[in-house]
C-alpha cells in the first residue's frame, strides 16, 4: 500500500516532463535507491551476526545492495 501510494504521489507531482520535474524525480529516485541499498546492508549485518549465519537472508541482502547501488549508478550517469 505504501509503495502504491508513493507511485501515485510520484506520478502526480512529477508527471509533467520539464527540466525541474526531471531534476526532482532524479533526487527522489536517488533517495529510494539509497534506502534500498541501506536496507540491504542492514539485512547483511543481521544475516552475518545471527547464529547460525542466515545464508538465504544474506543472498537477499546482496540482491538489495546490487539493486540500490545499480539504480544509483544508472540514475546518475551522464547522457
Amino acid at each position: 500500500m505504501v509503495a502504491a501510494g508513493g507511485l501515485i504521489l510520484f506520478a502526480r507531482r512529477l508527471g509533467v516532463d520539464s527540466e525541474a520535474t526531471r531534476r526532482s524525480a532524479r533526487v527522489a529516485m536517488n533517495v529510494v535507491y539509497a534506502l534500498v541499498a541501506a536496507l540491504g546492508v542492514g539485512f547483511a549485518v543481521y544475516a552475518l551476526v545471527a547464529t547460525p549465519v542466515q545464508y538465504k537472508t544474506l543472498v537477499q541482502a546482496v540482491i538489495f545492495v546490487l539493486l540500490g547501488s545499480g539504480g544509483l549508478v544508472m540514475n546518475n550517469r551522464r547522457r
